[in-house]
């Protein structure tokens, strides 16, 4: 039998951790790629994504670069924890022309609690960001989902500049509701 050393150990816990992250990007970029209805779209990713830390919701903003404004097409989750429009605004504006591929901020940055992160999207036809899907998360957003957001950095996302999609958002009635039974 053969033990492994603790930088054995450690080197084997990050490979399974990025080849996990890298699998998970693919299944999220498919999700937004194939799926043509964006309310199935962010089902899906939800669908995808762990269940601890816990999230809490998802959204697909339609961004406007030149006007710099946005507009959510679609939600996932509880309402409690979608950011109010002007703080997921102003977010946005502030970091979207940073070098990174994600956007990274606390709660307490758009007004709410827990961990947010914001991913550029593309229509089909264009280079430009076109949208965000904007992620919150219970306390922090997992390396694994991280790694694989990087993945889905500028994705083309079918029908991101059409008509609004029916909120699947949760009140926070609901959200009360499952913090007692749970």
């Amino acid at each position: 039998a053969s033990t492994l050393s603790p930088r054995g150990d450690s080197d084997l816990v990050l490979r399974l951790e990025r080849w996990r992250g890298e699998r998970l990007g693919r299944r999220l970029r498919r999700a937004l790629e194939e799926t043509p209805d964006l309310g199935a779209s962010i089902e899906r990713v939800a669908s995808l994504l762990p269940r601890r830390p816990a999230l809490r919701w998802a959204g697909i903003v339609r961004w406007d670069e030149r006007g710099l404004q946005g507009a959510l097409r679609g939600e996932w989750g509880w309402r409690a924890a979608r950011p109010g429009q002007t703080a997921l605004t102003s977010w946005l504006v502030r970091d979207a022309d940073l070098p990174h591929d994600l956007l990274l901020c606390s709660g307490a940055e758009v007004g709410k609690e827990g961990a947010y992160v914001a991913v550029p999207l593309r229509a089909p036809d264009g280079e430009a960001t076109a949208g965000f899907l904007v992620l919150a998360f219970g306390s922090c957003v997992p390396k694994r989902v991280e790694m694989a957001l990087h993945d889905c950095a500028g994705v083309a996302v079918p029908r991101l500049t059409t008509t609004p999609v029916p909120s699947r958002a949760a009140p926070a009635s609901a959200l009360t509701a499952l913090r007692r039974t749970s």
